[in-house]
């Protein structure tokens, strides 16, 4: 394990969870900490800024969920009690015992749904950026950006939409050259 203020060394690795081979980075001492990140991001990519603050208090443990980064999804769509049901058996097959979870945006829903389905598999929630229900606004933005429907994504447009974030969706999804399209319309039916 990585000492406290060692955050410059990636600490990669694999557990085999279900029909999933998992990859989480970890870093620190102490209490379990899991950050959960966001819908369309990675472990690493939405927390390593923070090791250095968190990983002298807390053993980090940063998952990439299914599909997302260097995770693998055998099933096709993504949806949130799956996502759920992964990190819960993600948290048992490390014998982690009521860890403490933080989750961000989608994150946050996955959190809370642990809380919900799971009150007795973590000890502490912190979350943020939470959806409590989707809106016509929202729903009309992500059409303009070119996710029509459930499913149905115009790569396109997407692409034109948002340049520079599609950039970094190819960067940080590489399982293929253009899983993040793949990543993008499996998580579209959530």
């Amino acid at each position: 394990m990585p000492q406290a203020n060692d955050v410059t060394s990636q600490q990669g690795q694999y557990v085999q969870v279900n029909d999933l081979k998992i990859y989480y980075e970890e870093y620190g001492n102490g209490e379990p900490l899991v950050l959960i990140h966001a819908s369309l991001a990675t472990g690493a990519g939405n927390w390593k800024a923070y090791v250095p603050y968190l990983s002298p208090h807390f053993r980090l443990i940063m998952p990439d969920l299914r599909g997302h980064g260097r995770t693998n999804n055998p099933q096709g769509e993504i949806r949130l009690p799956t996502l759920t049901d992964d990190l819960v058996a993600f948290i048992k097959e490390l014998n982690l015992e009521k860890p403490f979870l933080c989750g961000w945006s989608g994150g946050g829903d996955i959190a809370l749904d642990v809380g919900i389905r799971y009150p007795n598999s973590v000890r502490a929630m912190v979350v943020g950026g939470v959806t409590h229900r989707v809106s016509e606004e929202y729903l009309a933005t992500m059409r303009v950006m070119g996710a029509e429907a459930p499913g149905k994504i115009n790569f396109e447009q997407f692409e034109k939409a948002m340049p520079q974030f599609v950039g970094l969706l190819r960067i940080a999804h590489s399982q293929s050259p253009e899983h993040w399209k793949t990543l993008l319309t499996q998580i579209s039916h959530e």
